[in-house]
């Protein structure tokens, strides 16, 4: 493809051909030999809890709540403490090496008889559990504990203590709040924060979450906050946490983390390939999962969730990696599943003892926006409904932005019309699909193309070559053209036409 412009100058000046390439599977080469940018900003990545838990202050240690749809802090009408615990697999989700620049955790709080009161996250000094306990209606008085439930005497029931009764915890906050009425909130980012967060990469054993106090110093103080087991998803915790990535990182011997500027068709296994080193941070004994999904039509692959036997257990980084660590040797279904696309499933991984079996990148299917697990005319007219509008304004819908760019548009409606009458879930490939990397995962290059034009040189012809290789489902090519107009002035190729028309 060509872009050609005739220019008229009166001065030194450099023209900049900025160009945004909206692609499924992308890969892109200039002709000017730029290389893809270095990571100009940290990787990102939203991780739900591990676990979650309430301690229930109770002379007997017989209460919990490991299997509930909410966890309390603060203090009851009753005279009764409330601590909630939240933990995080950081060393699962992040590469091993990098460097923790931000963490930000954000809770919904959905009952409360209090006004204002300040929550704190103190860092845990022990390990702890979550048992099958279940408390029924508001959940505010506990259950039954069951094996492996932490209480306010225990850290798993019914045999392992704490320290001291209602938890061991750092007296150092990591970080507060001021919560209020029902309502979302965040904590962080704070550099203690990021300290428990780099700490718990770095030494996965010290990993034990935070637990979370409110005000224990009167009646009634007490706040429910959601967690990871609520049926309303919007409601579960995240854990935002931005890092830098080790120079290079590798997930297995056969399988790069860091992209690279095109994409290298390398593989040639027909089968996902289980290799015999295993993960660093594998247990002995055990098995490790990993690959890699990606999402149409966005440069932003994570967030998808990948379950094992119909569990959660991990979200994919940015590139679309995921990586599930210590799981007992045998043949698992794994499936990816990400808002706003369809689900793929491979229901008979092998997971062989002491071995990493990676398998190949698989793409989900965008363009299912209104969560019944099929692409159909109820998506389309979901996203024709929205169509042209941004968020924060009238009839947009958040379900029919699937490529997560604030505005519902052209590209969102492309998907669903590639993808139409498809339903979840999808098969997972049998065979790598062009190798591991993907060259505009991380954005566009470091450098655009320029032209420089001489002074006193009146009049010039350029022309640049934007060459796209390597590439499957390329639906569209966004070209900018800037120049300083006090400077330039562009010779029209269609006076006739509304615009300034250049050749193509």
């Amino acid at each position: 493809m060509m872009q050609r412009q005739t220019l008229r100058q009166a001065t030194t000046l450099s023209l900049y051909l900025l160009f945004v390439l909206a692609v499924l599977i992308p890969g892109l080469a200039l002709d000017r030999g730029s290389a893809p940018a270095a990571r100009a900003a940290p990787d990102q990545v939203m991780l739900p809890p591990s676990k979650d838990n309430t301690l229930y202050e109770d002379v007997t240690g017989s209460l919990s709540n490991g299997a509930g749809r909410h966890f309390f802090v603060g203090r009851t009408n009753a005279d009764l403490i409330r601590r909630g615990l939240i933990a995080f697999d950081i060393a699962g989700n992040i590469p091993a090496g990098s460097t923790i620049t931000s963490a930000t955790l954000t809770l919904n709080m959905s009952r409360t008889r209090a006004g204002a009161t300040e929550v704190e996250l103190r860092r845990l000094l022990s390990d702890w559990g979550e048992g099958t306990s279940d408390a029924s209606g508001g959940e505010g008085q506990g259950a039954g504990a069951t094996n492996g439930d932490a209480t306010w005497l225990h850290t798993s029931f019914p045999d392992s203590l704490w320290g001291t009764a209602g938890g061991d915890f750092a007296a150092t906050v990591s970080a507060s709040t001021s919560v209020a009425g029902t309502g979302t909130y965040t904590w962080g980012s704070t550099a203690q924060m990021v300290t428990d967060v780099q700490d718990w990469l770095d030494n996965p054993s010290t990993n034990f979450g935070w637990l979370l106090v409110g005000d224990e110093s009167g009646n009634q103080t007490a706040k429910r906050f959601d967690t990871h087991e609520n049926a309303t998803e919007s409601n579960r915790p995240v854990l935002v946490v931005e890092f830098t990535p080790p120079e290079v990182s590798t997930l297995t011997p056969t399988s790069t983390l860091t992209p690279t500027a095109t994409r290298t068709p390398t593989a040639t296994s027909t089968a996902a390939v289980a290799t015999p080193t295993p993960t660093p941070t594998q247990e002995p004994g055990m098995c490790t999962i990993a690959g890699r999904v990606l999402l149409q039509g966005r440069f932003d692959h994570s967030g998808a969730k990948i379950k094992v036997d119909g569990a959660p257990v991990v979200t994919t980084m940015r590139n679309g990696q995921f990586t599930v660590l210590d799981l007992s040797p045998g043949t698992y279904a794994v499936e990816a599943a990400m808002a706003g696309y369809l689900s793929a499933r491979d229901d008979s991984v092998p997971c062989d003892v002491d071995k990493t079996t990676v398998l190949p990148d698989t793409s989900l299917l965008g363009g299912e926006a209104n969560g019944d697990a099929a692409i159909d005319l109820l998506d389309l007219v979901t996203v024709a409904g929205a169509f042209k509008t941004c968020e924060g304004d009238t009839g947009f819908a958040e379900s029919a932005d699937i490529t997560a760019s604030g505005c519902v548009d052209i590209f969102d409606l492309v998907l669903v019309g590639a993808n139409f009458r498809s339903a979840s879930p999808t098969g997972w490939p049998t065979t790598a699909t062009g190798g591991a990397t993907s060259g505009v995962t991380d954005g566009p290059p470091s450098q655009p193309a320029r032209t420089r034009l001489d002074p006193g040189e009146l009049t010039a012809v350029t022309w640049w070559e934007l060459e796209v290789s390597d590439v499957r489902d390329l639906y569209a090519v966004d070209v900018t053209l800037t120049f300083d107009a006090s400077a330039i002035r562009p010779i029209d190729a269609d006076p006739g036409r509304t615009g300034v028309q250049t050749v193509n």
